[in-house]
């Protein structure tokens, strides 16, 4: 079954008509492309635009890495929060070029001389098992590497992500080869892996058996671009990297050189079968998409609803092939929303809340077709609403319910820093985690609509959306936060003698009326002054700064301290950031707190000393 997170913002995709129209020919192809490489910008999005919009395959980019070695061009994020912007901008790209995007828990420690010292740091383990986890999840025919195992991408986590590549290449089909997996998935062979080759000469690839020319300059009618176009559309969305680029038009062959599998006679997919053949009793499903596509109206799409209805019926009691069952009864379902021009949101009245508080959500529906639609019940994270209402043409729908968020619900975090990490790789405990390219929804809201006797469950996230007097409505995932949160100026703090120094920290309220004991706990040699701060915080967001007067020992020490906010008896040592640009959503990462006290004696002779700052450093103390 498909486990995968596919590209998503906090606001849904509409449709237009030509773009249902792409999809009734995607819905009728069965293949499915792994393109692998190492960082985030490092894929080749004219190829992702191609295979996924001209050959209507299901494609998917494997990215080793999220990026977080790399420069910032618009701001000052470093390491953590880098990967985290870059992540998004991945994402971004994805929903221009109709890719997907997946990740290992491979962290990007900066350049790499070659692939073994990048192995040492990664543990080639445990990323071969991720790329291997991808490859049984998306099931790809062929499997396209943007580097050479030879070294010619000169980074060695390029390297490095052509090596993993090819071993999982066979690995995937191993039943001995992480057998933990199959317990979710099964094992696959991709029929060929090809290394995507860097712009050859003509003269160095004409005649040669094994290598293939794609024509990725194509264009596509019903988007009204060709994929050079789409293309840079998509890498323009690299800011951090400064990677906008001019859209390219015409035809440009790119080079695949065959590296395993079955040789092939006239192109990359020979052999190959991507159409509904290749499943049994697919034949008949083929000849049901092949109608639809034909009585397809572009000014009334909702006249497809009665048969994508009646095909999802066959798809699920006629195609035995659990994976491309799953895949394409939820492609076709999610035909039936854009056919019928439904718009479905569930949004929060409040951007932020803490778990255990009420919280006010909107339910909203409409559609805009003939044909007759009810709306039996919303379900929020397992609290039933029953409605059973129907809906009429284009009335919009709104039901309005109070819910207690659970006090399990985890605080908003990238969930792959949730976890301490090592230099190399990630730490996520959870195997169906393990290559989501970004978090599950914190709350989820589960609409059950009824179309004759056929019923429909879609699932929204529960987000915030509000007004903004310039970007107009805008939307941002629903926040969920501690009572209160540390907000750290600095993380070290240096004390270069026997005196005292005062340490500035900000307390953030995230919910109203809260009171409690803010603390430093010290150890021994160190002191405090106070040793406990109460305070009383009376509306959310409210702020209060927090000065501590600490005192080193006579002895040099470097000590790591958690500043403690008991409330109530619950103690809580979480600090807050949030991650604001307009070219991806809001980000929020809610994680441990904790400050770096060093102390050593040191005296200042008179020189001139110079500092060389480095992307988004400043002067250290």
């Amino acid at each position: 079954f498909n486990l995968f997170v596919r590209s998503s913002s906090a606001q849904q995709k509409r449709y237009n008509a030509a773009e249902i129209r792409l999809n009734l020919e995607k819905l009728n192809t069965l293949g499915s492309v792994l393109y692998v490489a190492a960082h985030p910008d490092d894929e080749n999005t004219r190829l992702l635009s191609y295979y996924a919009n001209e050959k209507h395959f299901r494609a998917t980019y494997i990215s080793m890495t999220r990026g977080d070695g790399g420069q910032n061009l618009i701001g000052s994020e470093q390491g953590e929060l880098l990967g985290v912007i870059r992540t998004q901008e991945l994402l971004a790209a994805r929903r221009i070029d109709g890719a997907e995007q997946v990740f290992s828990r491979a962290v990007d420690f900066g350049y790499s001389k070659n692939p073994e010292e990048t192995f040492s740091f990664w543990n080639k383990d445990s990323i071969l098992a991720d790329v291997v986890w991808a490859i049984r999840k998306v099931r790809p025919d062929i499997i396209v590497m943007r580097f050479p195992t030879t070294g010619e991408g000169g980074h060695g986590h390029h390297t490095a992500s052509a090596i993993l590549a090819v071993e999982a290449f066979k690995a995937a089909a191993d039943p001995s080869r992480f057998p933990e997996q199959l317990k979710y998935v099964q094992t696959w062979q991709s029929e060929r892996i090809f290394w995507n080759m860097f712009r050859p000469k003509e003269e160095e690839v004409k005649g040669k058996p094994d290598i293939t020319g794609v024509d990725i300059g194509s264009f596509n009618y019903l988007l009204g671009k060709s994929y050079g176009e789409l293309a840079s559309e998509s890498r323009s969305m690299h800011k951090s990297q400064g990677f906008g680029t001019a859209r390219s038009r015409g035809k440009q062959l790119d080079y695949l050189k065959l590296i395993d599998g079955t040789p092939f006679l006239d192109n990359e997919l020979s052999g190959i079968n991507t159409t509904w053949n290749r499943v049994k009793g697919g034949e008949a499903i083929a000849a049901d998409i092949q109608k639809i596509i034909a009585s397809f109206s572009e000014v009334n799409p909702s006249n497809s609803i009665p048969a994508l209805f009646e095909l999802r019926k066959k798809i699920n009691t006629e195609i035995k092939d659990d994976y491309w069952k799953n895949l394409k009864s939820k492609e076709v379902e999610e035909l039936i929303l854009a056919c019928g021009g439904f718009y479905i949101e569930a949004f929060a009245d409040i951007s932020s809340v803490t778990p255990g508080e009420q919280i006010k959500i909107t339910a909203s529906v409409i559609h805009r077709s003939d044909e007759r639609f009810t709306l039996n019940d919303v379900r929020f994270n397992d609290q039933d609403s029953v409605l059973n209402s129907k809906l009429e043409q284009n009335i919009l729908f709104n039901a309005i319910d109070t819910i207690v968020v659970p006090s399990s619900t985890v605080f908003s975090n990238p969930y792959w820093l949730n976890n301490k990490h090592g230099s190399g790789i990630y730490s996520v405990k959870d195997q169906l985690q393990i290559g989501l390219p970004d978090n599950i929804p914190a709350m989820n809201a589960a609409f059950r609509l009824k179309w004759n006797n056929e019923e429909l469950l879609v699932n929204r996230p529960v987000v915030y959306k509000w007004v903004d007097p310039v970007k107009g409505e805008l939307y941002r995932a629903l926040e969920i936060l501690p009572p209160v949160s540390i907000i750290l100026a600095e993380k070290v703090f240096v004390f270069g003698g026997q005196g005292p120094r005062q340490v500035h920290l900000k307390l953030k309220a995230g919910i109203s009326n809260v009171k409690g004991v803010f603390k430093l706990p010290m150890p021994s040699g160190w002191t405090c002054e106070p040793n406990a701060f109460p305070f009383d915080l009376v509306s959310k967001e409210d702020e209060v700064q927090v000065v501590f007067t600490i005192t080193p020992p006579k002895t040099e020490s470097e000590i790591h301290l958690q500043p403690v906010v008991e409330i109530g008896g619950v103690k809580y040592s979480k600090t807050l950031e949030r991650l604001t640009y307009d070219h991806i959503p809001i980000q929020t990462m809610v994680r441990d707190c904790e400050i770096k006290l060093v102390h050593f004696s040191i005296t200042t002779p008179a020189l001139r000393v110079a500092y060389i700052e480095g992307a988004g450093d400043k002067i250290p103390e």
